[in-house]
């Protein structure tokens, strides 16, 4: 969204008017953008511009969206940025175009590794504001990172529960020899998360397009789930 004003507002009124029904918190993935604008590219065609785009993570509660949010922090090598290379754009775009044509590499790194706080929500513990550490995507595989969004530098637990928000098909289809190899990668993406729960003491939730979602407790043990041919 630009500023305080969503770019595609039908999709976000249906989210919002959703949530407001079942009055349960809904956390969703978005594209965020600052200074969202139409600009002439190359060719003349109209393009949306902006100055930062990020992968985020969007609380909508009592019927609107918070501003508080959480940006991606550690993007996907090669799927979200080419290592090294990002610190020089033009060299990235130079790649870019010779082995990549018509990908765009445009991400900017999230900067706060906080926890969203559902506020006027308890947790099973009394305390008020239940909080969710929300690693994005591959990020449930960095431990680090994992850990700076479930506890201070001090050790002080700050978060409830991590909730990861993935789209498991760039593994490849389903079905077939590459289907096979892509149910491999699909099992391991659940694998690492799993260790996380383990090394954090903290249950996780696993909400994954073409993957496998899931409830996985604090030791790591997976309660039923939707298997992959059938995810939503």
């Amino acid at each position: 969204q630009a500023s305080d004003r969503p770019i595609n507002s039908a999709i976000v009124d249906a989210f919002k008017a959703v949530q407001a029904e079942g009055g349960v918190p809904l956390l969703i993935g978005s594209d965020e953008v600052t200074n969202a604008r139409m600009e002439r590219d190359a060719q003349g065609r109209a393009d949306l511009a902006s100055d930062q785009r990020f992968n985020s993570a969007v609380l909508i509660h009592v019927g609107r969206v918070l501003p508080d949010r959480y940006d991606k922090i550690d993007l996907t090598p090669f799927g979200e940025v080419i290592p090294w290379l990002w610190r020089v754009p033009a060299l990235q775009r130079a790649v870019l175009a010779v082995g990549a044509g018509g990908m765009k590499f445009d991400l900017n790194f999230g900067e706060r590794a906080e926890p969203i706080v559902i506020p006027g929500v308890t947790d099973p513990g009394g305390s008020s504001g239940a909080a969710m550490a929300t690693p994005i995507c591959f990020e449930i595989t960095r431990s680090s990172l994992c850990r700076r969004l479930t506890y201070t530098s001090s050790g002080t637990r700050r978060a409830n529960v991590l909730i990861n928000i993935s789209n498991d098909g760039w593994f490849g289809p389903q079905g077939g020899i590459r289907g096979w190899v892509g149910e491999a990668a699909r099992q391991q993406h659940l694998l690492a998360a799993r260790w996380r729960c383990v090394e954090l003491g903290m249950p996780l939730v696993r909400a994954v397009n073409t993957g496998i979602s899931s409830f996985v407790d604090r030791r790591g043990r997976v309660l039923p789930r939707t298997p992959a041919s059938g995810a939503k």
